[in-house]
């Protein structure tokens, strides 16, 4: 599986597998994939459970989600922060 990275919007754990968010001519597309997030660089970890690209973030609908390019995603206190500083 190839993806540009602007065409990446964000990559959700769920156990031993992860849900890859990404766009294909416009259009979101999920796939998932048997992997970890341990072994993924270069995106932004808001959540436990979730990467983001920064690329792709719209705004902060509440303390706790944020929204990226055709999605909704949680964002946890401990990494509040971090996203703060990135966008």
């Amino acid at each position: 599986m190839k993806i540009l990275p602007k065409d990446l919007i964000c990559i959700s754990s769920a156990d031993n597998y992860v849900e890859v968010s990404y766009l294909t001519q416009g259009e979101l597309h999920k796939k998932l994939l048997r992997n970890t997030l341990k072994g993924i660089p270069d995106l932004l970890k808001v959540h436990r459970s979730h990467l983001i690209n920064p690329t792709h973030f719209k705004e902060g609908k509440s303390s706790s989600t944020i929204v990226l390019t055709e999605m909704e995603v949680p964002v946890s206190e401990n990494y509040r922060a971090a996203l703060l500083e990135v966008i």
